[in-house]
């Protein structure tokens, strides 16, 4: 469990580094919850993979999936299909704009339709969700909201709203003193 945590917060701390349009090396895991055994029994449908092939990033799920990479390479394509038929259930993110949850954390309605059906969430946002005007989709916006965000395949993996902000700043600590350093060792 503790693994799982510090994996929420290690994806915080990434999505942070993108919304500030500054660049990290730090890996992470896009709330990893599942065996890659009940991950390999679920599929996604040609109809489900056309939809949300419209939302995948290719550039940013390389960027933040230095695991995937060594395991499958920079092919966009392989990428896509990581993400597809693996990805998508760990609830790794298929870019910034949208964290599966996020969306089934802030929206109660959809958790008491759909589950733990994480293809449900991709379908509903990207048929309806998004003409609804259901827009709390990312880590920033569930924090920017006072929203707590809860794991699909396991509820017990939280991030609040002052557990993104923490990361948010020790992220930038960190930054900010590496730039620091690395400004001594220029002199």
């Amino acid at each position: 469990m503790r693994k799982s945590i510090v994996a929420f917060a290690l994806s915080a701390l990434v999505v942070a580094a993108s919304i500030a349009g500054l660049s990290t090396t730090a890996e992470a895991s896009e709330l990893v919850q599942i065996t890659q055994d009940s991950a390999a029994t679920t599929t996604v449908s040609a109809s489900d993979q056309a939809l949300i092939k419209g939302i995948f990033n290719a550039d940013y799920y390389r960027w933040h999936n230095e695991d995937v990479v060594a395991l499958v390479g920079t092919d966009d394509a392989a990428l896509w299909n990581h993400f597809i038929t693996t990805g998508i259930f760990e609830e790794r993110q298929p870019s910034a704009d949208f964290n599966v949850s996020v969306y089934a954390s802030v929206y109660s309605d959809l958790k008491a339709a759909y589950g733990n059906d994480i293809v449900a969430y991709y379908r509903h946002y990207l048929t309806t969700g998004k003409a609804e005007g259901r827009c709390c989709v990312t880590l920033k916006a569930a924090a920017a909201g006072a929203n707590t965000v809860y794991s699909i395949n396991d509820g017990s993996v939280i991030l609040t709203p002052g557990a993104y902000e923490a990361a948010i700043l020790n992220w930038s600590t960190n930054i900010d003193s590496a730039y620091s350093q690395l400004q001594k060792n220029l002199e």
